[in-house]
């Protein structure tokens, strides 16, 4: 949902994009931010997502 989201508003691909949660979130957060620190976009030279990390 998150990457039809994107593919169709591309002009926020460049915002910062933080994943946070709480408690659970610290197995499923991980997993999340791994698929799509390795999404390699669409055929058609999709971009890279601006993940941001925090302390």
């Amino acid at each position: 949902m998150f990457l039809k989201f994107l593919s169709e508003h591309p002009k926020f691909l460049r915002n910062p994009l933080y994943i946070s949660g709480t408690s659970y979130a610290g197995i499923i957060v991980p997993k999340v931010t791994l698929e799509l620190y390795e999404y390699e976009g669409d055929e058609h030279g999709g971009q890279p997502f601006n993940i941001q990390v925090t302390h």
